[in-house]
């Protein structure tokens, strides 16, 4: 995986620590210099947070470089530099500019100890850092015969407190005493000396005299304190003035040239003192470049916003002439810091402001490339290849999913097209995301997600009822088996647009088709593709109807029952049944049941789907059941009679149960016999030595005899036997 760099430099005078989320960076920074690590390397594309911790005594300013101002979180999509600004935690005490008298203040905790004449600067320690947070107490004490007004309103009370968290300044304010003296009368042989600002006179300042008298503050046209004094006569008196804040003296007029001032007091004297104010000068702030970033200055005085070259907010303003001007220049996440050109060059940039002088400064941006991203649209369901023009994207869409180079990168503004192929049967159904359009052209003046439609158009089946078949297409792609609902198989397939579809049922079996339901209705089925559409339908197979045989309730004795076509063979036993008794038959199936009872059975009749005890015939077009309804027999039996004639011998039956003598026409032994109803019995005639059988008479006749037995009937077979 590419990383890139993020590198970190100093400015200013404090001192701090920068370091970074996720970890890399940790930099110590003092007055400028940098220790520790101030280079890391990040993987392509992770967002990098720094953090500061200013020194004991000092704050943090501002980022500069490609972070924006106060806070900085960067993408690292190509190597960064970022810049960190360090100050002391000063806090400074200057007199208001409304001040005319004269004061000390200390601090507590030392540090501050300032004589404060009117708006002059102070003498001594004026000026202090102090750690963060700390609250400095200050105090001031008159000095001669002012009187205290008032601090500012960033400092309360007297003494007042100010809480160091940030750098701060305070001013306060004295006054001479409120009832002025009336102006000294001049000793005799003396001579006054008055001081005063010239009708042209702007600015501030104040003059002393030596030897001493004169202690006047001038403002613009305006005086304070001891401006006129009394001078032994011919004293010679010299005149020492110092501007305030940002005037600057011109010159001398009146009874007074040169400077300093000499006047010798032979007579009464006037000098006049001219201050001007100087022209601010103007710092003018341009753009270039494709990025977007910001320029702010210490002092404050701009902020301004530059946007691929474009420049907002306040870009011009005015600033002292004789101070001093930085610029701080700060990156977003879509633009690095290119450096300045114009009035300044290079990385940093401190303007000494000149009179009326117009410093134009020129700040570049470049922006950063930025991602472009290819995902499925919502409810994509087909295929297709998204490639790019400038090259960088070829991804393989499929459904939901994706595949290949569907994230690139592209350099910033660039205008990339992208193209659309389907595959398989899809259709390219459009764009959505930051494209709408066909083609699709979007500006990488941002990240971009864009996701494209591809839909298919096919059928899908599902089954119904409880039978079994397949079913398939013409074209091929469908081939469905279908068992009691369930389906397996091919049972989902697309089609090209406009393909027109039939589809075919074959049940399974002796299973029946019922029809369609769905995208068809009916037993036949031909859709036509429409783009997109997935035609759901439903194909019912039933099963096959069943007859089932059963003897009916009371059923006594039993039988066997068989069906033609050749399928049920069912023994019944009283109400019992076994073998073959349900079987499944093709839907409109005629089926004949016929019944043969058993040795001892009687049929009596039908029940269930048929009736009556004549031939039962079912049609089959549902499932049905028959009961067949026996009862048990009345035997019958066979008597053995002994004929005329006077042989010896004897009849035996088979099955067993006649045993029956006969001699000269007198029967003994066992001569009559009960069998089953419907029993086939055979008489053996044996004649003993001597003896000849002669035949059969009666319900036999013949040398031979086999009966069947009738229900609840007596067979009578006369046995005939001669010498």
């Amino acid at each position: 995986m590419q990383s890139v760099a993020l590198s970190v430099s100093g400015s200013g005078t404090g001192s701090g620590r920068v370091v970074s989320m996720p970890a890399g960076i940790d930099c110590a920074l003092s007055a400028g210099a940098v220790s520790g690590t101030c280079t890391a390397r990040f993987t392509a594309g992770t967002l990098v947070s720094l953090q500061t911790q200013p020194g004991v005594t000092s704050v943090f300013l501002a980022f500069g470089g490609d972070c924006a101002l106060s806070t900085c979180q960067t993408a690292m999509e190509v190597p960064r530099t970022v810049t960190a600004t360090f100050v002391p935690n000063f806090l400074s005490v200057i007199g208001n500019a409304g001040s005319v008298g004269s004061g000390r203040v200390v601090s507590s905790p030392a540090g501050i100890d300032c004589l404060l004449n009117g708006t002059a600067p102070g003498t001594g320690s004026c000026s202090a850092s102090f750690p963060l947070g700390t609250v400095v107490v200050l105090t001031q004490a008159t000095v001669g015969g002012a009187q205290f007004q008032a601090w500012s309103a960033n400092c309360t009370g007297d003494p007042c407190s100010v809480t160091m968290d940030g750098q701060r300044t305070v001013d306060l304010t004295y006054r001479t005493a409120q009832s002025p003296l009336p102006p000294p009368v001049p000793p005799a042989g003396s001579n006054t000396l008055t001081v005063a600002p010239s009708p042209a006179s702007r600015g501030a300042g104040t003059v002393t005299s030596t030897p001493a008298g004169i202690i006047c503050s001038i403002t613009d046209g305006a005086t304070t304190g001891a401006c006129s004094a009394p001078f032994a006569l011919n004293t010679l008196v010299s005149l020492t003035q110092r501007p305030n804040g940002n005037a600057v003296f011109q010159g001398w007029s009146g009874d007074c040239t040169g400077n300093p001032c000499q006047l010798t007091m032979s007579q009464p004297r006037t000098a006049e003192v001219t201050y001007r104010v100087p022209p601010a000068g103007i710092v003018t702030i341009s753009g270039t470049g494709t990025g977007i970033g910001s320029v702010t200055s210490s002092p404050s005085g701009l902020s301004c916003t530059v946007t691929a070259g474009v420049t907002n907010g306040i870009c011009s303003a005015s600033f002292e002439a004789g101070s001093n001007v930085t610029l701080i220049a700060g990156g977003s996440n879509n633009g690095s810091f290119d450096g300045f050109t114009g009035a300044c060059t290079g990385s940093t940039c401190v303007l000494a402001i000149t009179t009326t002088v117009t410093s134009a400064v020129r700040v570049g941006f470049t922006a950063a490339p930025q991602r472009l991203t290819v995902t499925p649209g919502a409810g994509s369901s087909g295929g297709g290849v998204i490639t790019s023009m400038p090259v960088g994207i070829n991804c393989v869409v499929s459904a939901s999913s994706s595949s290949g180079a569907c994230t690139a990168w592209f350099a910033a503004n660039t205008v990339v097209t992208l193209q659309q192929v389907s595959s398989g049967n899809a259709v390219f159904d459009g764009w959505a995301g930051d494209c709408t359009a066909e083609p699709c052209q979007v500006a990488m003046s941002q990240g971009r997600t864009v996701q494209p439609v591809f839909r298919t158009q096919g059928i899908t089946i599902t089954g119904g009822g409880t039978g079994s078949g397949v079913i398939t297409s013409a074209p091929s792609g469908i081939s469905c088996a279908i068992t009691a609902g369930i389906t397996g198989g091919t049972c989902s397939s697309t089609f090209p647009p406009n393909t027109v579809v039939t589809l075919t049922a074959t049940p399974s079996g002796l299973s029946s088709f019922s029809g369609y339901t769905g995208g068809c209705t009916g037993t036949t089925c031909t859709l036509t593709m429409a783009t997109g559409i997935t035609s759901s339908v439903t194909a019912q197979f039933a099963a096959p109807p069943t007859l089932s045989l059963s003897a009916a309730s009371g059923s006594e004795g039993g039988g066997t029952l068989t069906s033609t076509p050749t399928a049920l063979a069912c023994t019944l036993s009283n109400v019992a049944a076994s073998g073959t008794c349900s079987a499944a038959f093709a839907l409109n199936t005629s089926v004949t049941v016929s019944q043969v009872p058993a040795n001892g059975s009687v049929f009596v009749q039908w029940a269930g789907a048929c009736s009556g005890s004549g031939t039962c015939v079912v049609s089959l077009l549902q499932s049905r059941a028959v009961q067949a309804l026996y009862r048990l027999a009345v035997p019958g039996s066979v008597t053995v009679m002994a004929g005329s004639g006077n042989g010896v011998g004897s009849v035996s039956s088979s099955p067993g149960g006649v045993a029956c003598s006969i001699n000269a026409g007198v029967k003994s032994g066992i001569c009559r016999a009960i069998f089953p109803v419907g029993s086939t019995v055979s008489l053996i005639a044996s004649p003993v030595s001597g003896s000849t059988f002669t035949g059969f008479s009666g319900s036999c006749s013949g040398m031979t005899c086999t009966l069947t037995v009738p229900e609840n009937g007596d067979i009578t077979v006369t046995a005939n036997f001669t010498r």
